[in-house]
């Protein structure tokens, strides 16, 4: 079972980040990279979630068992996409004659490898994956690490060392804004850069597994406070650019503080639960909740849809960023082809997951955790 709240914040990152690559409404495209960062905060809460509720369950943590899942969840849609990128700049090279589709076709090992934020490898979007990649196994590591040593997971101990963790981040970031920046190209890319919002995510989950009655007493006497600091990151997008100094230090601080109250107000306010039951506003909610569904399959497949673009396979066709018809064909053609492409490998090879590599819960020791309205599946 899915929880359609969370569904939803998946579904408005990935429409953000679809507005971030299209100049058709200048605004949201200004704004748009704010999906990334909201999808890196709901990553580190539901990924994290999975290896707490395992500790909870069975008394300890199996990274390898953790990074077997998330390979079948992550590596088939991947290597298809990189597969049919691949397709499409041989024919660009060989039919199209065009040669800097060679260039991105010897990009590939960069893809592969996951080290395309740090060799300016990348393509596109891509360096995304490769930060999430990055905080898959640092955390499956760290978590497995903590775990050996009975009660140090659960103890206050976990949560200070995180905050130290993003104090550090912080901190890094702001001193290679002032000596360094000028000499690294795009900064922005690097995982030690950007891994706070997903740790972010990791300790709201911690709070949430382990001291749930406290998170949920504090979001109740603080709901308009966690509200207001929610909505503090669209604010700080329309005024600072994402390439802006402040932006690039503390703004991308502020920006996962916001969004993790956001994303408390959203797992914890009946409000927001209600939202889902009016008849007009439950429509748009609903229909970002499926979004949220498929948003890793979309993300994915809005890449080869704004490459082709960029292109311009088909002449005599306006393909211009601010065109209406190409803002329309790219929302239409990336979702619906995110959408295909899930159903038709995502969802089969999930299946085979669960038959291969289960959790393996152990009910004897398994411990109720109140979830948002439904359990949460990552």
């Amino acid at each position: 079972m899915r929880s359609q709240p969370l569904d939803f914040l998946r579904g408005l990152a990935v429409v953000l980040v679809l507005f971030r690559h299209q100049q058709y409404m200048p605004a949201l495209s200004a704004i748009g990279w704010l999906g990334v960062d909201l999808f890196f905060v709901l990553s580190g809460f539901l990924v994290s979630g999975l290896l707490f509720r395992q500790y909870l369950n069975d008394g300890n943590i199996r990274p390898v068992n953790f990074l077997i899942r998330r390979g079948f969840k992550i590596y088939p849609l991947y290597f298809a996409f990189l597969a049919a990128w691949l397709l499409h700049c041989i024919f660009r090279q060989n039919i199209m004659h065009e040669p800097g589709f060679h260039y991105k076709a010897n990009l590939l090992y960069g893809q592969v490898l996951f080290i395309q934020n740090y060799y300016l490898l990348r393509f596109g979007p891509t360096w995304t994956l490769a930060i999430e990649e990055h905080f898959y196994i640092l955390l499956a590591i760290g978590l497995f690490i903590c775990s050996l040593r009975t009660g140090l997971l659960k103890s206050s101990k976990t949560a200070w060392a995180i905050s130290a963790i993003l104090v550090l981040v912080l901190a890094g970031r702001m001193y290679f804004n002032n000596l360094v920046l000028p000499y690294q190209p795009n900064p922005e890319y690097y995982t030690h850069r950007r891994i706070d919002s997903l740790l972010a995510g990791v300790l709201l989950s911690w709070f949430w597994h382990f001291k749930q009655a406290y998170i949920q007493a504090f979001a109740a006497k603080y709901t308009l406070v966690l509200v207001a600091i929610g909505i503090l990151p669209f604010a700080l997008a329309f005024n600072y650019s994402f390439e802006s100094g402040f932006m690039q230090g503390a703004g991308l601080c502020l920006v996962y503080i916001g969004f993790t109250c956001l994303l408390l107000w959203f797992i914890t306010s009946p409000s927001v639960f209600k939202l889902f039951k009016m008849h007009y506003i439950s429509s748009i909610m609903r229909a970002f909740a499926l979004l949220g569904v498929y948003s890793y399959a979309i993300y994915l497949f809005h890449i080869i849809m704004l490459d082709w673009r960029l292109s311009t396979a088909i002449p005599h066709f306006d393909w211009s960023f601010g065109s209406l018809f190409s803002f329309c064909l790219y929302f239409a053609v990336s979702i619906g082809g995110g959408i295909t492409a899930s159903a038709i490998i995502e969802k089969p090879i999930l299946k085979l997951r669960d038959k291969w590599a289960p959790a393996k819960p152990n009910s004897k020791n398994s411990a109720a955790i109140n979830y948002p309205d439904q359990q949460i599946k990552a």
